[in-house]
């Protein structure tokens, strides 16, 4: 597994999974430990997902402690420095871990100032391993900057071949800030197939289009965190690292970039304001 290293010195696997929608403690139960017999290190969760209690469940029913670093996201409805220190106890303590890997402010809603103070209190203390942002684009991190003692680890964003966020993966290495794809196959590989480029090489490599999608993550330097529920597509998300691209399969996918996005806008201001009620 690829290590990529961050601004504080730290290293993460490149390729971890994520759990959105994920909240069946039957699937959980069943991932979780074969993530970790595949070589998983990075597990990605938030607590607007939902299943914080039940990750912690199966890691303590199967004794995964230390073999998984987890992250999580606090949700703008707990912003403010208050809110969000007791949401990251409530998240500690639902996942049954005393540290974790990486806290993450999940939008740049009102208040994210505050909360990022309380992201460094708990940083200074050794409750965790780096803080970092999510869907912030460059007016909200230059607004964190004036407040910040400490930069962002990582700046987690939707990233994949509709949407290469070649701007922002720019201004994040200037600030050295690593770039994590969130969405990284657009939620449906049929959206990136449409075209069928994705499928071509995927043919030519004798790998599913899938596969195609995370080298090419993989090789531009993102850490990726690709959701899944499926045991045989957690395997094939691996099996990765025996090929390369080339550069004119890299020139492909590139003529791809379109700005299409699958989820939210962290543009959208009635989005961010919406949030603060959910």
């Amino acid at each position: 597994m690829n290590k990529i290293k961050l601004n504080n010195g730290l290293s993460l696997p490149q390729l971890g999974f994520g759990t959105y929608k994920i909240t069946d403690e039957e699937i959980l139960d069943k991932l979780l430990p074969k993530a970790v017999d595949l070589g998983y290190g990075l597990l990605d969760t938030a607590s607007y997902y939902n299943n914080e209690r039940a990750i912690g469940d199966c890691i303590c029913r199967h004794t995964l402690f230390g073999k998984l670093k987890v992250c999580t996201k606090i949700w703008p409805k707990d912003y403010g420095r208050d809110q969000t220190l007791y949401s990251i106890e409530k998240s500690m303590k639902n996942l049954r871990l005393d540290k974790l890997e990486g806290l993450f402010l999940h939008w740049p809603s009102e208040d994210f100032e505050e909360s990022w103070k309380a992201l460094e209190e708990v940083y200074e203390e050794g409750l965790c391993n780096f803080i970092a942002v999510s869907n912030f684009h460059k007016q909200h991190l230059e607004k964190l900057f004036v407040h910040a003692n400490i930069k962002p680890a990582i700046d987690q964003l939707e990233t994949h071949p509709l949407l290469q966020q070649k701007d922002m993966k720019e201004y994040l290495s200037q600030h050295n800030i690593q770039l994590e794809a969130w969405s990284p196959l657009a939620r449906s590989v049929e959206k990136l197939t449409d075209t069928a480029v994705i499928e071509e090489i995927a043919s030519k490599y004798h790998k599913s289009p899938q596969q195609i999608v995370i080298r090419w993550h993989i090789e531009e330097g993102n850490i990726l965190i690709p959701k899944t529920s499926k045991l045989e597509r957690l395997e094939e998300n691996k099996e990765v690292f025996d090929f390369s691209l080339s550069r004119e399969d890299h020139n492909k996918i590139a003529k791809l970039d379109s700005g299409i996005r699958v989820s939210q806008d962290p543009e959208d201001e009635n989005w961010l304001k919406e949030i603060r009620e959910k």
